[in-house]
């Protein structure tokens, strides 16, 4: 945080900085203060003596910082298709939106033939008249019930169907 000089030295010779990480505190150490370099101090000034050693370095330099080509095409083809990506997953996005409101309206409309049906069901149901409807076989049509020597009894097998494979012997 705060300077301090080290021991019995001036600032001018060697300072000693603290740094507050935490809770522990750790020193850096700064070199001297010397002159600049020569390089430097031409950089600072453009007007010096060694301007034409300026002008090769910021050459060189300026070489350094433009991209070549292959790597600038790689990017666009990338951003390409990075931007091609995203456009297929919103359309794809969109597709599945679509579907999902067109499927919750079926479902509606099913739910709704359902409870017509059921309803018609019923209403049949309840219109039928069972007594008259005995009374039309036996009479009209010369229908008449099973006698218990008629009947035939099996035993299953615990799931409470038979089917039948061949013809009932008779008695």
């Amino acid at each position: 945080m705060g300077e301090e000089s080290q021991g019995g030295r001036t600032g001018a010779e060697r300072e000693v900085r603290y740094v507050v990480d935490g809770t522990s505190a750790r020193s850096t150490f700064a070199l001297p203060e010397t002159a600049a370099p020569p390089e430097k101090a031409a950089r600072r000034s453009p007007k010096s003596a060694g301007s034409g050693v300026l002008r090769q370095e910021n050459a060189g330099e300026a070489r350094k910082m433009t991209l070549g080509a292959g790597y600038v095409a790689f990017v666009a083809v990338m951003c390409a298709a990075a931007l091609f990506a995203c456009v297929r997953f919103l359309w794809l996005k969109e597709i599945v939106t679509s579907q999902r409101s067109r499927i919750a309206v079926q479902e509606t409309k099913l739910t709704k033939l359902r409870s017509e049906n059921d309803a018609l069901l019923e209403s049949l149901i309840n219109a039928l008249d069972w007594e008259d409807i005995r009374d039309t076989a036996t009479n009209r049509l010369g229908m008449k019930y099973a006698g218990e020597e008629q009947v035939e009894w099996y035993s299953t097998d615990g799931d409470g169907y038979v089917r039948q494979y061949r013809d009932v012997p008779g008695n």
